[in-house]
């Protein structure tokens, strides 16, 4: 595991894929946008970042604080639209941008007890499963970016 706020000093231009799993929903701007110039200044020209996290096509960026059994004194949930996310990748050097909303072919069954925030899918009147946390609805998204060659 790697730090995404160092990793660019650290290795600069030594991956050539770097994959990153439901970590940019809980960084701010700030530190999203320094994120991705490491991850670009890590990657090899030519490489390629692909994230699985909480993007969505609207124009709305939302932060819900939620409160848990699991996070007592807050966990942030930044939930961007793609406009945002293409805009901070590029201007961290990255390009080729692209998006491919989650679909979840399988039903995860709803957990037991209403304080519990574990993912499950409700269906759709179009036959689509939605995962859900608690609440919310998780817009979940395969992200990807390239570093130009």
């Amino acid at each position: 595991m790697l730090d995404l706020l160092t990793l660019g000093q650290a290795h600069p231009s030594e991956f050539d894929l770097i994959m990153v799993n439901a970590v940019f929903y809980v960084l701010a701007d700030p530190e999203l946008q320094k994120a991705l110039e490491n991850i670009a200044a890590a990657l090899r020209p030519g490489g390629w970042l692909i994230a699985f996290d909480l993007f969505h096509p609207r124009e709305q960026q939302l932060l819900i604080l939620e409160t848990s059994q699991l996070h007592p004194e807050g966990h942030p949930l930044h939930i961007r639209p793609y406009s945002r996310l293409r805009g901070m990748s590029e201007a961290a050097g990255l390009g080729e941008v692209g998006f491919e909303a989650f679909r979840i072919p399988i039903e995860l069954p709803e957990p037991e007890g209403l304080a519990s925030t574990a993912t499950f899918t409700v269906d759709t009147v179009g036959g689509d499963r939605l995962p859900m946390r608690g609440v919310i609805n998780q817009p979940w998204c395969h992200f990807r970016a390239r570093r130009p060659a």
